[in-house]
Protein backbone atom coordinates (compact mmCIF):
# COMPACT_ATOMS: atom_id res chain seq x y z
CA UNK A 1 0.00 0.00 0.00
CA UNK A 2 1.64 3.22 -1.22
CA UNK A 3 0.96 6.60 -1.47
CA UNK A 4 -1.06 9.08 0.63
CA UNK A 5 -4.26 9.20 2.02
CA UNK A 6 -6.75 11.93 1.49
CA UNK A 7 -9.09 10.33 4.37
CA UNK A 8 -8.90 8.70 7.64
CA UNK A 9 -12.23 6.97 9.16
CA UNK A 10 -12.64 5.48 12.47
CA UNK A 11 -15.40 4.24 13.74
CA UNK A 12 -15.24 1.14 16.47
CA UNK A 13 -17.88 0.02 19.06
CA UNK A 14 -18.09 -2.81 21.39
CA UNK A 15 -20.66 -2.70 23.69
CA UNK A 16 -20.21 -3.07 28.13
CA UNK A 17 -20.58 -6.27 28.95
CA UNK A 18 -19.80 -7.27 32.25
CA UNK A 19 -15.66 -8.48 32.81
CA UNK A 20 -14.79 -7.00 30.01
CA UNK A 21 -13.94 -3.46 30.77
CA UNK A 22 -10.28 -3.55 29.92
CA UNK A 23 -11.20 -5.35 26.11
CA UNK A 24 -13.67 -2.73 25.59
CA UNK A 25 -10.84 0.03 26.32
CA UNK A 26 -8.85 -1.40 23.97
CA UNK A 27 -10.87 -2.16 20.84
CA UNK A 28 -12.75 0.98 21.21
CA UNK A 29 -9.66 3.24 22.04
CA UNK A 30 -5.97 2.24 22.27
CA UNK A 31 -6.15 -0.58 19.27
CA UNK A 32 -7.44 2.29 16.75
CA UNK A 33 -5.45 5.36 18.19
CA UNK A 34 -2.21 2.58 17.46
CA UNK A 35 -3.61 2.40 14.09
CA UNK A 36 -4.01 5.34 13.32
CA UNK A 37 -0.71 6.34 14.31
CA UNK A 38 1.17 5.38 11.91
CA UNK A 39 -1.29 6.49 8.86
CA UNK A 40 -1.07 10.32 10.04
CA UNK A 41 2.03 10.48 8.23
CA UNK A 42 0.68 9.27 4.85
CA UNK A 43 -2.36 11.43 5.17
CA UNK A 44 -2.07 14.33 2.00
CA UNK A 45 -2.26 17.72 2.58
CA UNK A 46 -5.73 19.05 3.04
CA UNK A 47 -6.57 15.42 4.46
CA UNK A 48 -9.92 14.99 6.62
CA UNK A 49 -10.04 12.83 9.61
CA UNK A 50 -13.24 11.55 11.41
CA UNK A 51 -13.43 9.38 14.14
CA UNK A 52 -17.29 8.23 15.27
CA UNK A 53 -18.30 7.82 18.66
CA UNK A 54 -21.41 6.96 20.61
CA UNK A 55 -23.40 9.35 22.67
CA UNK A 56 -21.29 8.34 25.40
CA UNK A 57 -18.70 11.05 24.60
CA UNK A 58 -20.00 14.29 24.92
CA UNK A 59 -19.89 15.16 28.15
CA UNK A 60 -15.79 14.57 27.66
CA UNK A 61 -14.86 18.09 29.43
CA UNK A 62 -16.25 17.08 32.57
CA UNK A 63 -14.15 14.25 33.16
CA UNK A 64 -11.12 15.83 31.44
CA UNK A 65 -8.26 14.46 33.86
CA UNK A 66 -9.39 10.97 33.57
CA UNK A 67 -9.22 11.27 29.60
CA UNK A 68 -5.89 12.68 29.53
CA UNK A 69 -4.95 9.87 31.53
CA UNK A 70 -5.44 7.16 29.02
CA UNK A 71 -4.45 9.33 26.23
CA UNK A 72 -0.63 9.00 28.28
CA UNK A 73 -1.67 4.97 28.24
CA UNK A 74 0.89 2.76 26.21
CA UNK A 75 1.01 -1.21 27.40
CA UNK A 76 -1.80 -3.46 28.66
CA UNK A 77 -0.27 -3.33 32.28
CA UNK A 78 -0.89 0.58 32.41
CA UNK A 79 -4.14 0.24 31.37
CA UNK A 80 -5.46 -2.47 33.79
CA UNK A 81 -3.35 -0.28 36.35
CA UNK A 82 -5.73 2.55 35.36
CA UNK A 83 -8.62 0.98 35.11
CA UNK A 84 -8.27 -0.95 38.86
CA UNK A 85 -7.01 2.49 40.41
CA UNK A 86 -9.91 4.44 38.89
CA UNK A 87 -12.63 1.08 39.78
CA UNK A 88 -13.63 1.73 36.02
CA UNK A 89 -16.89 -0.54 35.37
CA UNK A 90 -17.66 -1.96 31.75
CA UNK A 91 -20.76 1.34 31.29
CA UNK A 92 -17.17 3.92 32.02
CA UNK A 93 -14.77 1.95 30.12
CA UNK A 94 -17.61 2.14 27.19
CA UNK A 95 -18.16 6.19 27.69
CA UNK A 96 -13.98 6.59 28.19
CA UNK A 97 -13.16 5.18 25.35
CA UNK A 98 -15.81 7.98 23.41
CA UNK A 99 -14.56 10.45 25.61
CA UNK A 100 -11.20 9.68 24.53
CA UNK A 101 -11.40 9.38 21.01
CA UNK A 102 -13.04 12.90 21.60
CA UNK A 103 -9.74 14.61 22.94
CA UNK A 104 -7.60 12.45 20.57
CA UNK A 105 -9.44 14.09 17.46
CA UNK A 106 -8.92 17.29 19.10
CA UNK A 107 -5.08 16.69 19.88
CA UNK A 108 -5.03 15.79 16.03
CA UNK A 109 -6.20 18.74 14.79
CA UNK A 110 -3.75 20.78 16.58
CA UNK A 111 -1.22 18.91 15.30
CA UNK A 112 -2.31 18.79 11.67
CA UNK A 113 -3.04 22.66 11.81
CA UNK A 114 0.31 23.51 9.37
CA UNK A 115 -0.93 20.70 6.34
CA UNK A 116 -4.73 21.99 6.54
CA UNK A 117 -5.92 18.24 8.03
CA UNK A 118 -9.34 18.63 9.26
CA UNK A 119 -10.13 16.47 11.77
CA UNK A 120 -13.58 15.95 12.93
CA UNK A 121 -15.71 13.91 15.63
CA UNK A 122 -19.25 12.95 15.36
CA UNK A 123 -20.80 11.81 18.52
CA UNK A 124 -24.50 12.98 19.27
CA UNK A 125 -25.48 14.64 22.12
CA UNK A 126 -29.18 12.06 22.71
Amino acid sequence: MGGEFDACISAVDFLPREGYAEDILVSRFVSTSELFEPMQGRLAFGASILTISSRTGWRWRLHYDQVQELLKLSSAAELRHFIKLNSIDEARAYALASQGFIAFTNLKTEDFGGRRIHANSINPRQ
